[in-house]
């Protein structure tokens, strides 16, 4: 039997979240309001059973709108916990003690930050029943539902349902034609390889702006994941792939630290990887392995 198990929160107004890849749905009747993600960065640290990530998006639309998002986990999120935006400023600190980078880094700016008005992570086996959860977020805001208006979303919603994809985040924004950016969020969950989603994402940009920042216990293979994400680069055209010690990680989080102090080794790597430029189809979700 197909389950729908409802965990952790929902957030007041004051709290804080973030989108990573993700499916976009207006709640809205009009159902072809353009979502536009232009920029999207992403703090990831796993070591070899648990990841954090956390989590901040660009997002704007054609018009006024309620806005749910949806995002696959490869299990449920265990811990959920505002984190601030110098979290980012501080890895770009840790990063230009080794060098300068050489594109202009997307992940210093912010635009107005905006809440969510709830968040729940959901696991579902079936598809009507995924179907059945979006429709009561259309029926919370008053919103008349057509399921032919998610289609395409549920066609990606499916394909990761066969591959046993059953862990999803949902979160509601209010959006409007200014660009805004989530406030970042730090998800704590368990995972056997290094994982961001990608495939998900059906946001209409035609260029975007892809930041991701990992933290992992020996240096990652960026090409294996075979997803057109490449490790950024110093002035000097090397890798931004950077070891530091253990201890540091205090800079940017005591969550990450604590992802890692129980392990032996006193240094871990951090690797700055993205993608910028023409929007592209992508077609598998970043995954590394050890």
């Amino acid at each position: 039997m197909s389950r729908l198990i409802i965990s952790i929160i929902i957030f007041i107004i004051s709290s804080e979240a973030g989108y990573c890849g993700r499916a976009y749905i207006p709640i809205n009747e009009n159902s072809k309001i353009n979502i536009i993600s232009p920029a999207q960065k992403a703090i990831i640290a796993w070591n070899g059973k648990k990841e954090i990530i956390i989590l901040s998006s660009d997002i704007y639309s054609a018009d006024n709108t309620k806005l749910l998002s949806v995002a696959p986990f490869p299990a449920l999120p265990g811990k959920v916990n505002k984190a601030k935006v110098y979290v980012f400023l501080q890895i770009q600190s840790l990063i230009n003690k080794y060098g300068e980078i050489s594109q202009n880094a997307d992940f210093q700016k912010f635009e107005k930050l905006i809440y969510p008005l709830s968040i729940k992570a959901a696991e579902t086996d079936s598809y009507r029943e995924f179907v059945y959860w979006v429709k009561s977020f259309f029926l919370k805001y008053k919103a008349g539902f057509d399921q032919s208006s998610i289609r395409d979303v549920m066609s990606v919603i499916k394909s990761y349902l066969k591959d046993g994809s059953n862990n999803y985040v949902f979160e509601v924004y209010d959006i409007n034609k200014n660009i805004m950016s989530t406030a970042p969020v730090l998800y704590v969950f368990d995972s056997s390889f290094l994982y961001y989603p990608l495939r998900i994402d059906n946001a209409n940009t035609s260029k975007t702006d892809i930041n991701l920042f990992l933290i992992t216990l020996s240096k990652p293979n960026i090409s294996e994941t075979e997803t057109g994400i490449y490790c950024k680069l110093f002035k000097n055209r090397k890798p931004v792939k950077i070891m530091i010690k253990k201890k540091d990680l205090l800079m940017i989080s005591q969550d990450i630290y604590d992802l890692f102090k129980d392990n032996k080794q006193n240094n871990v790597w951090i690797t700055y990887a993205g993608y910028s430029g023409e929007k592209r189809a992508f077609t598998r979700d970043f995954k590394i392995y050890q």
